[in-house]
């Protein structure tokens, strides 16, 4: 058949008819509703054996990196860099200090954590976005006059998410980016007794079966870890890792950034006009299901039914 004719009938064919698009459900890639994430501070070479245990399980995780953390024997760093394959590293600052105190001065709060921005670039190069970064606090978030300024300040430096260490208990994403409050610490000290809200707390997520997207974030030190400084251990670490990739259960394990980028996604699709396709502006495959039928959503594409 030529060309022309092939033309001709394509004309002479009927429009394609889509069906309207009457419920969208989004869900994290495996199409499932969980998410689960990890973030570990400070960035020692404590963090191998923490590593070595995530990538035995297929979790993801982001490492906070203090800047002066960072080896700089080039023989050293090249390990240390290597270490971290496959995870996140996000900006802790280059020197921990505590930015609550009075004499931290604004520029010298501002000042450390962008020469933390900046330990981090040289050594990792490309695997580190100077423009799109995390940030964790060292201690917490300090209570200060001008920490709408300092907020902006890191903002402006590039950071587009930043984590405090206070927690929430709760499964939901975070309203506020820039407040990002982790489900739990892996363990916690309180009135003298240890108590590993870990482990009840991914036993509840695990069973939970609220709609929407939901999260479990778990942060800490890797130090604390191989001391059982807070009661647990790697032991019960391990046992959580088991729970969260066991037979049965879907849960997408991802970077901080990963969740932060995929949510944003997902939150931006739209159906168009018409009602018959789900539209994605986002540079990211959204997973969904319109009328209860599964697919993928292209990023800068669209899906119908």
């Amino acid at each position: 058949m030529q060309i022309k004719d092939r033309l001709r009938r394509l004309k002479n064919c009927p429009p394609f008819i889509f069906s309207e698009i009457t419920d969208v459900t989004v869900y994290y890639p495996g199409y499932t509703n969980k998410a689960v994430t990890f973030s570990y501070d400070d960035g020692l070479k404590l963090d191998a054996q923490l590593v070595s245990l995530f990538n035995e399980y297929g979790i993801k995780a982001t490492f906070n990196l203090m800047g002066n953390s960072i080896p700089t024997n080039t023989s050293d760093l090249a390990g240390y860099v290597a270490m971290y394959e496959g995870h996140e590293v996000a900006n802790h600052s280059m020197t921990h200090p505590d930015m609550s105190k009075a004499n931290v001065t604004l520029e010298a709060a501002t000042n450390d954590i962008v020469r933390g921005r900046d330990a981090i670039s040289a050594a990792f190069g490309n695997k580190f976005n100077t423009s799109k970064w995390g940030f964790v606090w060292p201690y917490s978030k300090p209570g200060r006059g001008d920490i709408a300024q300092l907020e902006q300040n890191i903002k402006d430096a590039g950071a587009v998410y930043i984590r405090p260490v206070s927690t929430t208990n709760s499964f939901d994403l975070p309203t506020d980016w820039f407040l990002w409050e982790p489900t739990c610490k892996d363990a916690y000290l309180k009135d003298g007794s240890n108590y590993d809200y870990m482990t009840p707390l991914t036993n509840a997520f695990i069973a939970d079966n609220t709609e929407g997207l939901r999260l479990l974030y778990i942060w800490g030190h890797a130090a604390d870890l191989a001391t059982k400084k807070y009661g647990a251990g790697y032991s019960e670490l391990e046992a959580v890792l088991t729970k969260l990739t066991g037979g049965g259960v879907n849960i997408w394990s991802a970077t901080n950034m990963e969740i932060y980028d995929y949510v944003n996604a997902a939150n931006a699709i739209q159906i168009s006009a018409d009602g018959t396709r789900v539209e994605n502006n986002s540079d990211i495959d959204v997973y969904a299901s319109l009328n209860g039928q599964n697919v993928i959503i292209p990023a800068h594409g669209y899906s119908a039914l």
